[in-house]
């Protein structure tokens, strides 16, 4: 069976914002999930990578690790630290991910070391990186964090007209755009809803991947 592994944010656990939402959308297709609670304490690699490692338990080909915020650094981490020999991951996608340091004392410990980013690059087939232009975590531009890891990761860029940081105090409850990039990564053969009319991309956006295919969602 195909798995995803979901990297959560910080302050977070499996139960908050679109964690379950998209859990059941998965598993609905037939994925198994896993998101894995991660130490409370100070985030780092050290407590929060061998919860990931543990959680995955399906072979790298038919699994898809999903990082939100902090949690995409741990998968950037873990990646890294894998044999340049080893299996390659279906793919991954991160939500509302920094690029560097950003000045919360509490993450340091993920930025403590410079990143290989063609270590990173070559643990997975495929990258997504989904973010919104009112991320007030990411600001004052939340998108030069994503054009950055676009760069980096050979990524495909997801810009959503609004979303925030999609974490609990933006009232993210769900996120289709994440559940339908891993349904193409997993299943090959399924097919998105047709975009709705009036989802196009704000005229002033420029230098992205615009990806549409789930209705826009209401401002928070």
């Amino acid at each position: 069976m195909s798995q995803t592994v979901i990297s959560h944010a910080y302050p977070a656990t499996p139960d908050s914002t679109f964690y379950p939402a998209v859990a059941r959308s998965l598993e609905a297709a037939g994925i198994d999930v896993a998101t894995p609670a991660m130490p409370q304490s100070k985030p780092g690699p050290a407590g929060w990578l061998p919860a990931l490692k543990s959680a995955i338990s399906a072979s790298p080909a038919e699994t898809a690790l999903a990082g939100h915020s902090i949690g995409a650094w741990n998968i950037f981490r873990y990646l890294e630290g894998r044999g340049t020999d080893e299996e390659p991951f279906a793919g991954v996608v991160v939500v509302a991910a920094p690029a560097h340091y950003i000045h919360f004392p509490d993450l340091l410990d993920f930025f403590a070391e410079p990143i290989d980013w063609s270590r990173v690059q070559a643990g997975a087939r495929t990258f997504t990186v989904i973010c919104a232009p009112d991320d007030r975590i990411l600001a004052p531009d939340s998108l030069a964090h994503g054009r950055a890891l676009r760069d980096a990761l050979g990524a495909k860029l997801l810009v959503l007209p609004t979303g925030g940081h999609f974490a609990p105090f933006d009232n993210c409850v769900d996120l289709p755009e994440l559940t339908n990039d891993i349904l193409r990564l997993l299943h090959p053969t399924w097919l998105p809803t047709p975009p709705r009319a009036g989802t196009e991309p704000p005229p002033w956006l420029t230098n992205y991947d615009q990806l549409r295919d789930s209705p826009k969602r209401a401002a928070p």
